[in-house]
């Protein structure tokens, strides 16, 4: 058994397929940002779940070591098909739970420079 670090396991699984980050993304349902942040970033701030999700598209899962998660191996075959699938629509809402509170924060910021606008046209 040779356990990989989960950052030896994202490099592993992008090596195994030659998927550009788009084709990731459709794969995987996890957005070509993050893939690309991930790189960029060398590797650091991998999560466990990207690492499941993408062994899942691969037709593998990942056996972690221990409940830490810091070393696992890339074993043939998903298990628990059914967790998974559950852990998708969590990461799903999540997901959109990200884009709300984005999209609420950037309301908030063209409101507030609305305001200053208006101000200022008062004033001249």
């Amino acid at each position: 058994m040779t356990l990989l670090k989960k950052i030896e396991l994202f490099h592993q699984l992008l090596d195994h397929s030659k998927w550009n980050d788009l084709d990731w993304s459709k794969k995987t349902g996890i957005s070509r940002q993050t893939f690309w942040r991930i790189r960029n970033n060398h590797s650091s701030g991998v999560e466990n779940k990207t690492v499941e999700i993408m062994a899942r598209a691969l037709g593998k899962s990942v056996e972690w070591e221990d409940h830490t998660k810091l070393k696992g191996e890339l074993i043939d075959g998903v298990e628990d098909m059914e967790i998974i699938e559950v852990s998708d629509q969590h990461l799903s809402i999540e997901k959109y739970e990200r884009i709300i509170e984005n999209l609420l924060d950037q309301n908030e910021s063209l409101t507030a420079e609305n305001n200053r606008l208006k101000q200022q046209r008062k004033e001249s």
